[in-house]
Parts: structure tokens; C-alpha cells; sequence
């Protein structure tokens, strides 16, 4: 029963497995390939015969979202009963097959199956980014925190900020952060523009600093100098000089000096002489003269322009002050072209702002003489302008006539320094002594450009002292040196007292090299000071003024020699080291305490003197163990006291 049970199972197995494989006869419709894909001569000439229909799996790209500007992307696609397989941008592609592509917009890829039973299509859709504008750049402010200098300049702060700048230049620093602060120097007037340049666009800011205009500085002017005459006779006479001036910071005369800015003085003549005032200002110089005459003088001879010159041949646009210097000889009159009557020797200040000659025309008794003056206006300097940059006396105190001085300068971007009286050419810069002839002696530097012709000058004015044998001039200072002792020992103080008059500086020196006061203080024309004197010692005062310099002298002479010791080892114990050994109970218990003591000396004197060491009839001899002979002794003594005394005990 077994046996015939698995026999039917087997079978059973057999007739399915052969009912499930196709069969490959041949069929009275045509060929047994009937299963054939896409097979012509299969069995589609079969009336129950379908065609199969083309079928579009898959069409996938591994990116759908490109950043602005696109990118590749990967499509991959498979199609299955296809006959023709097409995708957008290739064309005819395989069945199944992986491209790359570049996709710069949004694009829908198509892939179109074509089958012989019908077509099929599947898409895939990349999207692109829009790009985003580049961003301009913006600068958001420039601004200077003074937008308004005085005359000759001076430092801006600028301050700037910018964004989306991928450069920012300004005027005058060339490339700079995008956002900073710088300080600059500015001397004229100047607009700064900050430049901000990025992808987008650029971007600009400005902001303008004035400096003002300098004012041209006041020239002094000579008002007048005048004499009360102009002729004396053979032999000399006195002549009182009258003068003024305007906007002068100094004034001097010729033979005379150094002078107020206005006022009077009476001078001897004995030969004809021009006397010539110069005032001179922050602005400029000015000058004037008046000549007198002595009778049965020599006939004169014709009028000679000794030299007529500026200070500068070139002036900038716009206008400068030019300092006109000129000497005459022989001359009655002088003139300038422009200027009118100048006296004969002389400088004045003028404003120059065009092309001009100026001539000088001197006109004498016996014949006339000219001379000229070219002086011409340019943009811009094409070479540097010559500049003095000091002309000094190294010391002018206390010289005398016959005294030699130094002379120091120094000069800038000169082709010739000339020097005069006396030097003549010397080097740019250097030092040089001179002899002083004469009590008032001016010596003028000249720093010249040989191409442009423009030259820078600068004065020194060295005055010599007066000799004291000479009358007094009214007009100089007055002075009284005096010392509380003119001889005392070394090492004693003294008092060195002055008084002066008509004096504007004090300068009191040793003649040992010291200097004791030197001051222009008013409060300080008078005072007194003390000195411990060392040495025998020559105190000279200095008195300066308007009318000269007088200088008063006095010695304080020494006697003995002062030893001083000097203790160099230090304290061995300070006195707030020793202890203290009293007591603090005030004044009154002080008081009594001091009083109970000296009651208990006189107790104590009188126990041992008078009462002879016992006391209520203690004897504190005997309770010492004082023997007899002790006591003898002590009588002897006693008795010899007395004798010599007078006193009994």
C-alpha cells in the first residue's frame, strides 16, 4: 500500500513538471518561436498574437538641484521591449546606459521608449539656482575731524568706513583698509576722495579741508626822520634828529644806534654825513634818511646808483612782499619808479603780484645815474627757494671795540652765501671771526639761487660798549653796583645790591666764569641778592637799554683762610635710641617730687655733719663696728676743720 502511495506522488511530480515546459512544436501557424521578443517571423501572425509594448523602467539624475551657474549631472535610464530608445540632448541612446551632462538652466530630461506594441516615456527635471546680483560696494561715510585749518596748515584725522569692498583706495594714501582712521598733514587746501570698488559697482566719498589764507604780515613803515638843519657850519654844529615809525619791532639809526620807535636826539656834526633810520618789521623793512651838509665842503660829483636789488627776483602767484635794498653816492634826490622819493641809501617793502622792473633814478648836482630791478611772477618754483636758517653771534655781552666775535649761520638749498661787510662769499654753512671796528656794527647774510635768482637774507646786530671816558650819553642806561663789605674772610656772606635806569636787561657776572642774574624782568631792574665769598671776586653788571649798554664793576676782596671740617662717619646712636630713664607725672607732682628730694639730701647732711652720724641716739658708727680709734681720728679731723675754718662742730 506504501509502495503504490509513492508511486503515485512521483508520478503526480513528473506530469506537472513536464506540464510547465514550453513546447517546441511546431504549430500550424507558423514557427515554434512563438515566444520570441520583437520577433517577426514569431507568432504574431497568430490571430491571438500581442505585441509587446515598450516599457521605460527608469530615467534618474544624481543631482536635481544645481547651484547658480550649473554643474554636471549623472542620468542613468533603463527601457525594456524598446526598439528605439531617444533622450533629450543625445539623441538615439541604448537601452540601458549612465551619461553625464552639463546643465547651466532648468531642464527636463525626456526618455522616449518606441516598442512595436506602443511607446513609453519617463522624465527627470534639473532645476539651476538663479544667481544671485554681486553686491556693489557703498562706502558709508569719509569724514575729517576739522575741515577748516588756520593759515600754514596742520593734522586732519579721517576717518572711513566701507562694506562689500573688495578694494578702497584714498587721495594721498593709495590702497587703505575698508574701514580705518589715518592722520595726515595738510598746508593747503584739499579734497580727499575715498574710493570703494567691488563686483557689483563702485562706490566714492569726499570731504574738503580749507586752510585759510595767510595774512600778510604788517611792514614797518618809517614815518619820518627829520633834522632841525641840514647845513652847519665849516667846523660842525649840533643837530637835533626827530623820528617815527610804524609797526616796528626794532629801530636803529646810522652812528647812533639802537633807538625807540619814536623820538628825539641831538648829535654833533663836523662833516657832511647821511643819517639813515631802518625799521624793521615781522612783514618787512623800511628806511629812511636825511643828509646833513657841512659849509665849504668839496664840489660834488655826479649822482652814482651804487645798487639797487630784491630780496627775491621771483615771487609766486598770486602775489608776495619783496624787500627792495639800494645805495646812492653823490646824490641829491633819489626816486624809484612806482615807489616816489626814497632816500638815498635805504630798503622798503612792497607787494608784488605781476612782472615788474623797478628803476631807481639818483639825481645829483653834476649828473643823474639809474639803475634797475627785474622782478617776475611764477606758477610753481621748478627749484627749491634758498632759506637763512640762522645767523647768530655766538656771545655778545661785554664786547668791546677792538673785540673779536664769532659769527655762526647755516643755510638751505643755496648756490652762494655771501656775507658782508667784510666776508664776502663763504660756505653754506659755518662760522667765522670777526674784528668789531665800530660801536654799532650790522652784518647782513645773503643765501641766493644762482638759476632762479631768488635769495633769503638774514641780520646781526653787534653793539659794542661805549668807552667810559667819553661823556655820557643822556639816553643810555644808568647803573650802581654796590656790596654790603669790600673785604671780609673766607667764607663770610655779603649782601650785592644794584639799582639801574633807562634799562630794559641785567646781567650781573664773577670773573671767574659765573653768571648771578640775568633777567629782563622789570620787577628785577633793581634788587639785591646775597654771596658767600671764597675768593677775592670782581662783580660786573651789565645794564641794557633802548639808548645803549653802561656796565658798573665792584670786587669784594678776601683776607684769611677758613678751614672747614666735614664729618663724613655718621651718628653712632641716635639720641631717639637712648632709653628713658625718668618719669612723666606732670609739673605738679614734678615739682614736689624735686622737693621731697632735696628735703632728703639736707636730712641726710645734717644726720652725717651735724648730729655726727646718730640720730634719737642711734650711732650708726658704732653699729658699723667703728672702733675708737676711728672715732680719735674722725675728732683730729674735725678739730683741724675748725682751726682752719673757724667753725666749731
Amino acid at each position: 500500500m506504501n509502495n503504490i502511495i509513492k508511486l503515485s506522488l512521483i508520478f503526480t511530480f513528473a506530469f506537472l513538471v513536464m506540464a510547465a515546459l514550453p513546447t517546441n512544436s511546431v504549430s500550424a501557424w507558423g514557427s515554434s518561436c512563438g515566444s520570441c521578443e520583437g520577433d517577426p517571423d514569431g507568432d504574431h501572425d497568430r490571430p491571438d498574437y500581442v505585441k509587446p509594448v515598450a516599457v521605460c523602467k527608469f530615467l534618474r539624475a544624481d543631482k536635481t538641484s544645481l547651484p547658480a551657474g550649473g554643474g554636471n549631472v549623472q542620468l542613468s535610464w533603463k527601457a525594456v521591449n524598446a526598439t528605439k530608445v531617444t533622450l533629450t540632448g543625445f539623441g538615439d541612446v541604448k537601452k540601458e546606459n549612465t551619461r553625464t551632462v552639463f546643465v547651466r538652466d532648468d531642464k527636463t530630461f525626456v526618455l522616449t521608449a518606441y516598442g512595436t506594441g506602443g511607446n513609453d516615456t519617463c522624465t527627470v527635471k534639473v532645476k539651476v539656482a538663479t544667481e544671485q546680483p554681486k553686491p556693489a560696494a557703498v562706502c558709508k561715510y569719509l569724514t575729517a575731524n576739522k575741515t577748516s585749518l588756520p593759515a600754514g596748515g596742520g593734522n586732519v584725522q579721517l576717518s572711513w568706513k566701507t562694506v562689500n569692498a573688495t578694494r578702497v583706495t584714498l587721495t594721498g594714501l593709495g590702497d587703505v583698509a575698508a574701514a580705518n582712521t589715518r592722520n595726515v598733514s595738510v598746508t593747503a587746501d584739499k579734497t580727499f576722495v575715498l574710493t570703494a570698488y567691488g563686483t557689483g559697482g563702485n562706490d566714492t566719498c569726499t570731504v574738503k579741508v580749507k586752510v585759510a589764507t595767510e595774512q600778510p604780515k604788517p611792514a614797518a613803515v618809517c614815518k619820518y626822520l627829520t633834522a632841525d638843519k641840514t647845513t652847519v657850519p665849516a667846523g660842525g654844529g649840533n643837530v637835533k634828529l626827530s623820528w617815527a615809525t610804524k609797526n616796528a619791532t626794532s629801530v636803529a639809526i646810522s652812528g647812533i644806534g639802537a633807538v625807540q620807535n619814536e623820538g628825539s636826539k641831538t648829535v654833533f656834526v663836523n662833516n657832511t654825513k647821511t643819517f639813515t633810520l631802518t625799521a624793521k618789521g615781522t612783514g618787512g623793512n623800511d628806511s629812511c634818511a636825511v643828509t646833513v651838509k657841512v659849509q665849504n665842503e668839496p664840489v660834488e660829483k655826479p649822482a652814482v646808483c651804487e645798487f639797487l636789488v630784491a630780496n627775491k627776483t621771483w615771487v609766486k602767484e598770486g602775489g608776495e612782499n619783496v624787500t627792495l635794498s639800494w645805495a646812492t653816492k653823490n646824490a641829491t634826490s633819489v626816486s624809484i619808479s612806482g615807489i616816489g622819493a626814497v632816500a638815498k641809501t635805504g630798503s622798503k617793502t612792497v607787494f608784488v603780484n605781476s612782472n615788474r622792473t623797478y628803476t631807481l633814478t639818483a639825481v645829483g648836482s653834476e649828473g643823474n645815474d639809474t639803475c634797475g630791478v627785474t622782478i617776475k611772477v611764477k606758477d610753481t618754483p621748478n627749484t627749491p627757494t634758498p632759506s637763512c636758517d640762522y645767523f647768530r653771534v655766538e656771545n655778545d655781552d661785554n664786547i668791546e671795540v677792538g673785540d673779536k666775535v664769532l659769527l655762526e649761520w647755516a643755510t638751505t638749498d643755496a648756490d652762494q652765501v655771501r656775507i658782508s661787510p667784510d666776508l664776502g662769499i663763504v660756505s653754506n654753512d659755518g662760522s667765522e671771526y670777526v674784528t668789531i671796528d665800530d660801536e654799532y656794527t650790522v652784518f647782513t647774510l645773503t643765501a641766493r639761487n644762482l638759476d632762479t635768482d631768488e635769495e633769503d637774507t638774514c641780520t646781526v646786530t653787534v653793539r659794542a660798549d661805549e668807552d667810559e671816558d667819553e661823556d655820557e650819553d643822556e639816553d643810555a642806561p644808568r647803573c650802581d653796583l654796590e656790596v654790603s663789605k669790600s673785604r671780609v674772610n673766607r667764607g663770610d656772606r655779603v649782601t650785592l645790591s644794584w639799582e639801574t635806569s633807562d634799562a630794559d636787561r641785567v646781567r650781573i657776572t664773577d670773573d671767574h666764569g659765573k653768571t648771578i642774574v640775568n633777567t629782563t624782568k622789570s620787577s628785577l631792574m633793581d634788587g639785591e641778592i646775597d654771596l658767600i665769598i671764597n675768593e677775592t671776586t670782581e662783580f660786573t653788571l651789565n645794564a641794557r637799554g633802548d639808548g645803549g649798554s653802561r656796565n658798573c664793576r665792584v670786587t669784594v676782596k678776601t683776607d684769611d683762610i677758613a678751614v672747614y671740617e666735614k664729618r663724613d662717619q655718621g651718628f653712632v646712636i641716635a639720641l631717639t635710641q637712648v632709653p628713658y630713664t625718668g618719669f612723666e607725672a606732670g609739673p605738679t607732682l614734678t615739682l614736689i617730687f624735686y622737693a621731697l628730694l632735696t628735703l632728703w639730701a639736707l636730712f641726710t647732711a645734717y644726720v652725717l655733719v651735724i648730729k655726727k652720724g646718730s640720730i634719737l641716739g642711734f650711732s650708726f658708727y658704732k653699729n658699723a663696728g667703728i672702733t675708737d680709734t676711728d672715732l680719735e681720728n674722725r675728732k683730729k679731723v674735725e678739730a683741724l676743720v675748725a682751726k682752719y675754718t673757724g667753725r666749731n662742730w
